[in-house]
Formats: structure tokens, sequence, C-alpha cells
């Protein structure tokens, strides 16, 4: 099979993987044969067509399959999937996902199957994946970076000590999958199914990774299934997959109900019911396939179908009502099975379904036994055989469809069942290692009526999604959180209404919301102090400060930071007096006091220790690394720099050795070497690009202000009108001051006066109120005033230089003032 079959005009012709013949539904034997998908042609047009499309351009393409639970958006997927494998047009890759996340969803298991990995230790799994990339033409990547990518839980973890490798972000996961994608593309198309992608954050991302801006030489088809009545608790996440939708490079394809034509060639050519029966089943079944097929298998597995001249009709020991629903279908066709077995069999697999849709066989064990069950492995080959579940390798087994795992948890909580097998399986996680169960921990916790055992797990795993970056998670967590703390029933003096409000605030601080921040950090410093939440006030004044700071107010801004400090003396905590003499600092920068900023970092790094919290004192020293840019000392700036890298590289967060792209951009500028300082920030920009919102604003605002010191107006505009499109328009807003100024000297370059007179008013409304000083802002406006008095622009001029000659004053740099208003005195002349 080459790399680049040649794909057939049109999909129409003879399966490949199911035959045309009537599937007969004989005894025991239904279930042998696949009934092959019916109908759906006009979608399966749009599929054929969009992976031509993609095969031909060499560009990325995606398409969003979107319908209810149970209408046939996976089968139609997989439809696609087996038709490049068999005929060589693309090779495939499938990513699951699940409401609660296990070690097989995901796209690192996606390609930790495909790697053949799974399970593997390191040193086996890297010739394992040098293999599998070499059969592809990529050998630039780095086998060790592919592991660290596949360590949470596909393989046992990369080396010991080997922290660089570690993926701090999933930002970091984002463009390494897409850039990973990339490579294999280039020896052969590639086609990713991305399955419930309102469960898969990661995926999402992924996608507008390679589909918002698609970049040509990349022949990737992305086919994600959104099932719209399982959007989970957010309504963000609809929101998002909606604007993914929107794409021009992704076409929409709403999968509903079967046709009724395509319905009765299912009924009654595929499958063989006679007439009468077919009617009855077709009313019932409101156009789901799944629920059919379900039904059909569950009566030919107990015998309940004769053969009569019209087609299959039921015998007359079969039930005469139909079931109420798919999910009812399902459960009917796996019980026969069940009967078979003892009754604890059949409560093993409702078990399994507790724990997830993709279920790792050693916690299902441990589960069972905890409860005194034998694993009843030669039921679950049954149902294998049966086609109910699939082996997931030696480490797994998954419920084919969502509906069948429902069912099996409908069926512990009629048993009043349900309760008990959350308890089990929150045990059993209990004892697990490491952070990554606490999602899961918290939720079982719940479901099992202990809701105050599940708060503090809940609020580990919303916090630790914040550390990644999965904000939408975060807030799913923290909705759960909350509905479990108004099931405790909590004393309203408990602290741990507190805790959750700060989690709320650190959340909101994330996403601009200062003046949300605001009241929801009083509101904890006021609680707290009536019931002596001494540590809670503490963290509410910092996050208060903050909050006032963000939206300049800084004489509130000092007096609750330095409140915070006190208390935190008080309290001898170390971290919390670190992290409030850091918000100090950064109140004392903008101010233009460096001096005092750089003691209140001497003093932050004094009280945490490096080999317990490195990525805290990586920040001080990043701090202080940016003082010392202010005080334009390239050399001190530097050297800062360089420890804050080593230890972020000491702890494997590429996020935080990321971060100082940003400030070695920031070093380039102030040597005057804007060309490094450009591909610096556009590194920088490249690696935060996909989170967008704040997270990219910085490094892009800094972009443009550079390529106006290079001269560069028409890229600097463009940089920074993309930079303003983070944030709006909000006059009071610190950073669009710095936004104008640089706006202002871009537009000078390009001669447009008027501009460059608007942006100089909106630069002077909103740094004077802000008390808001930087370095960046009188380099941007010397450019503007410089063109203005070659233009003869006296008055634009004026207003450029003595707002700058301002701004150096405030940094305690009078020469530079004074020169500047010298070149405005003799340009005048």
């Amino acid at each position: 099979r080459g790399p680049f079959a040649a794909q057939p005009v049109a999909w129409r012709g003879p399966p490949t993987t199911a035959s045309d013949d009537p599937v007969v539904p004989a005894r025991g034997r239904l279930d042998l044969r696949p009934v092959p998908l019916v109908g759906r042609c006009d979608e399966r047009d749009q599929l054929w067509s969009i992976l031509a499309r993609v095969r031909e351009r060499g560009v990325p393409g995606g398409v969003l399959l979107h319908g209810p639970t149970g209408f046939g958006k996976t089968a139609l997927a997989m439809w696609l999937a087996e038709q490049a494998d068999a005929l060589g047009l693309a090779e495939p890759l499938v990513a699951r996902h699940a409401e609660v996340a296990g070690g097989q969803h995901g796209l690192a298991a996606m390609f930790a199957r495909w790697m053949h990995v799974q399970g593997l230790r390191p040193e086996d799994a890297i010739p394992a994946i040098d293999s599998r990339l070499a059969g592809f033409g990529v050998d630039h990547t780095d086998a060790r970076q592919i592991l660290a990518y596949l360590a949470g839980g596909q393989v046992r973890g990369p080396p010991q000590g080997d922290g660089s490798l570690a993926f701090g972000h999933p930002l970091e996961r984002q463009l390494f999958t897409a850039q990973l994608l990339r490579d294999l593309s280039r020896h052969r198309p590639i086609l990713v199914v991305l399955d419930d992608i309102q469960w898969g954050a990661e995926a999402r991302g992924l996608m507008r990774a390679l589909l918002a801006d698609p970049e040509p030489g990349a022949a990737i088809c992305l086919v994600a299934t959104w099932c719209t009545d399982r959007a989970g608790t957010h309504p963000g996440v609809a929101d998002e997959i909606r604007s993914i939708a929107s794409l021009p490079s992704v076409e929409a394809v709403a999968v509903d109900a079967l046709s009724e034509g395509a319905m009765r060639t299912l009924l009654r050519e595929q499958l063989g019911l006679d007439g009468e029966l077919a009617v009855r089943v077709e009313e019932r079944a409101g156009g789901s396939p799944s629920y059919v097929q379900q039904l059909v298998e569950t009566w030919a597995q107990r015998g309940w179908l004769e053969a009569s001249a019209e087609g299959w009709k039921l015998a007359e020991e079969a039930p005469v009502s139909l079931p109420r629903s798919t999910r009812d279908a399902w459960l009917g066709r796996v019980e026969p099975l069940l009967a078979r077995w003892p009754s604890p069999a059949g409560q093993a697999l409702e078990l399994a379904a507790v724990l997830g849709q993709v279920v790792d066989r050693q916690e299902w064990v441990d589960v069972c036994r905890s409860l005194g069950i034998a694993p009843p492995w030669d039921l679950l080959d049954a149902l294998a055989d049966a086609g109910l579940v699939g082996i997931e390798g030696i480490e797994a087994f998954s419920f084919v469809h969502a509906m069948l795992r429902d069912a099996f948890i409908a069926r512990a909580a009629a048993g009043g069942r349900l309760a008990r097998h959350h308890q089990a399986c929150a045990r059993i996680l209990a004892a697990s290692a490491g952070g990554t169960v606490a999602e899961r921990l918290g939720r079982h916790l719940l479901e099992s009526g202990d809701p105050v055992a599940a708060l503090t797990p809940l609020a580990e795993a919303a916090g630790l999604a914040m550390d990644r970056g999965a904000y939408y998670r975060a807030e799913v967590l923290l909705i759960e959180r909350d509905r479990a703390l108004r099931a405790a029933q909590l004393a309203e003096d408990d602290p741990r209404w507190g805790h959750g409000w700060l989690l709320w605030c650190r959340l909101l601080r994330v996403r601009g919301r200062s003046d949300q921040v605001r009241e929801l950090a009083a509101r904890t410093a006021a609680v707290g102090e009536r019931y002596g939440w001494d540590a809670l006030v503490a963290q509410a004044l910092v996050a208060l400060g903050r909050a006032e700071l963000r939206a300049g107010n800084s004489d509130d801004a000092a007096r609750h930071l330095g409140e915070a400090e006190r208390r935190a003396r008080a309290l001898q905590d170390g971290e919390l007096g670190c992290d409030a003499l850091r918000a100090q600092a950064a109140l004392l920068m903008r101010r233009g006091d460096l001096d005092a900023a750089a003691a209140r970092l001497q003093a932050a790094i004094e009280l945490v220790d490096p080999e317990r919290d490195p990525m805290r004192v990586a920040g001080v020293l990043l701090d202080l690394a940016y003082v010392a840019r202010q005080r334009k000392d390239p050399d001190e700036a530097a050297a800062l720099a360089a420890r804050a890298r080593s230890l972020y590289e000491r702890v494997g967060s590429r996020w935080g050795v990321a971060n100082t792209h940003n400030l070695e951009g920031e070093i380039a500028r102030l040597r005057g070497d804007f060309d490094a300082a450009v591909d610096h920030y556009e590194a920088a920009v490249r690696r935060n690009r996909a989170l967008g919102g704040t997270l990219s604003l910085v490094p892009q605002v800094n972009l443009g202000l550079a390529l106006v010191q290079a001269g560069r107006g028409a890229e600097a505009r463009q940089a920074l009108v993309a930079a303003r499109g983070f944030v709006g328009d909000r006059p009071g807003v610190a950073l669009m001051g710095t936004l104008h100024a640089g706006l202002a000297g871009a537009s000078a370059l390009l001669g447009d006066w008027e501009e460059v007179t608007h942006h100089l008013a909106m630069a002077e409304q909103i740094l004077g109120p802000a008390e808001y000083v930087d370095r960046d802002i009188p380099a941007a406006l010397e450019v503007a005033g410089a063109r203005a008095l070659d233009a003869g622009r006296l008055d634009v001029a004026h207003a450029a230089f003595s707002l700058a000659a301002r701004q150096l004053r405030a940094l305690a740099d009078e020469d530079a003032a004074r020169e500047l208003l010298a070149k405005l005195e003799a340009g005048a002349r």
C-alpha cells in the first residue's frame, strides 16, 4: 500500500468492511455479522469530498458531525476511517472521550494505541516509537519528547530525573500534537477521528490549532462528533464547539433521524423483518438506527424471531411491547448474556460502567475484589464476541456505545447498588498516587452520597485544571464543588466556603473579570474576618489587591496588599507572603519605583525554598529580571532570566521556559537588536496563540513594539491591532495605554497623522489616571515624535515627546527625558 493511493471520485460501490447480503437473524448468529451503514448518502458524500479536498490541496480541513445520541455519528466517522484505511487514502487515528476521562481517553491515548506502546516501560517504548515514526519518514522528532507526551498513563513515565521532557501546560501538548500530525502527514494523508468532543477540551484545542489558520503542506482531515444532548454541565463548551464549526475550514453536518426510506431499507432489506413488524419497530425507533440494531440483536439472541413468507416475525413467546428507549434496547440485548452467569457477574459489569466508558482492567479488578466479586473474565469475552465491548489491548476494555454504559448504570440504580458502586470506586482511587485521579475521586464521592469528602478532591482537580489552562474544565469542576457544598449543608462559618470563593477568584482573574474578582474577594475577606479564617482572609486580600491593580486603582491595591503582607508575616506563611510581596512589586514597578520593587522581590525570594517551590522562586526571578530591564541593565536581566529558566527546566515546565522567550525579546530590544527581539516575540506568540486571550496578549504587544522600533510600520500596526482585538478598547486598562503608544508609533511610520493624533489622545487619557509607567511607552512615542518632526507636524511631536518625557521621569531617567525635550525644542526652531 503506497503512501498516496488515488481516491475514487465517488465512494459508492461494494463496501470494504461488510456484505450487502441481508443479515440472517438466526438464533445466536445475528451479532456475528456487522450491519452495514444504511442510507446517509448525502452525509457520506460530504465526508468523501472533504477528505478528497484535503488530499488534493494538502491543507488541513475538518467536519463536525452533530446531533442527538444514537443516530449514527460515530458510525459515519468510523465508516470514513475504515474506507480510508482499506483503500490506502489516509492513515486513520481515533481519539475517544468521556465525561470522566480515563487512561484510554484523549489524544495521548490515541497516539499510544497507534504507536503500540500502551503499558510499556520507557526503555521499551522508545524503540517502538522510533520504529513507528521511521515508517512515516519522521526522523527529526525526538522519541523521548513523544514519550513525555504519552506519560499521562499511556506509558510508565519518562526516565527519572529528565524533567525537561515534561509538558507543563495543555498548550504545549496541543502545539506538540499539531506538529506531530503535520510531520506524519508529509508521508501520507492523516485522518483523525475525534469522538465526543464535548468532553475533549484538548481535542477542541487541536481543531482550533490546525483549522483556525490552516497551514499548507499538511494533509490532515479532522472528523469530530458532537452529541448535542450531552454537551456537559457548562454552556461555554457548546459555544466553543459552535465557534469551531463556524471556521471556514470546517463543515458542520447534522446527523438526525434516519430517513423513512433508509429506515425501511434497514428493517426490510438488511434485517429482513416482515412488513408488520418492520412498521411497529419503525414507529417506535424514532429514526434511531442504534435502537433498531440493539432491539433486533436482542430478539435474535433470545430466539424470538421465526421465519415467515414475508420475512422474520416475532415468535409467540416474545413480549408484545417494545423497549421504550434505545438505552432499554441496549439493556435488553445484554440481559440474556447476563442470565447465564451468577448475579455478581452482572454487578461486575455495573462497576465497570461506573468506572467509565473505557475501563482500566487493573482498576476494575481492584474494585470488584474490594466488594468480594470475582472479575468474570469469561463473561467479558462473551460480551466481546457479541460486539458489546471492545478489547483495548492488555490494559483496558470499553463499552461499544455510551448508551450501553448508561444502561448498566441504570441497572445498578434500579437495584439500589449505584451509591455502593461509587463508594467502592472512590476507595480504590483514593489509594492511587498523584493528583490525576482527583476529578474522578471527587465525582465518585459526590455520587456515593458523601459530598463533604468530595470537596477536597474536586477543589484539587479544579486547581490542577487551571494550572493546565483548562478553564472550561475548571469551571465545570467548581460548579460540581458548589453542588457538593450545597448538598453538604455546611455551616456558614465553615472555611470551605471561603476556599471555594477563592478558587472562583483565581478563575475569574485569568479571564480578566476584575469586577467579579473584587466582589468575591471582598466577600471572602469580610466573611473570613467574622469567622476567623485568617489564612483565607490574607489570600483574599492578595486577590483583591491584584484586581484593584489591574483596574488601575493603585491606592486601594497598595492598601490591600500591605495588609495581606502583614497577615502573612503573622501567620508565618512564606508562600502567601511571597505572593503579597510580588504583587506589591508589580504595583511599584508600574509607578516607576524600581528600587522599592526590587527590595520587595528580594524579600519575597527569601521566604520560599527553591528546592520545595522552584516554580514560585522562578517567578520572582523573572520579576527581578523585568526590574533590571526597566533599569536598562540587559546583562543583569539576562543573568536573572537564565536562573529562572534553569529552575523551570529542572521541574520540567516547558510553559515556564516559554515565558522566558518574551523576556529574552525584551532584553534583545533593550540592546537595540530589534530583529532578534522580533524572532523571540514571534516564537512566544506561536506558542501562545492557540489559547488566545490574555495569555498571548503580552508577547503580541511586545512584537508590535519591536516592529515599531525596527521601523516596520505596516507589520507593527498589524500586530498591535491583533493584540487590541484580544482585550477590546477599554479605557482604564493600563496595557491599553501601551497599545495606543505603539499604534501611534506605527501610524507615524506610515504617515497616517489622523491615526497618530487619535492614539496619542487615547494614550494620554489612559496613562495619566492609571499611574502606569513602562520603558516601552517612551520608546514607541519617541518614534512617533521623531517622524512628526520630520513631517513638520510640531503639534503631534509635542504631544508624543511630552508624554514620553513624563514616563521617563517617572522611571527616574531624567537624562533621557531632557534629551527628548531637547530634540523637540531643536525641531521646533
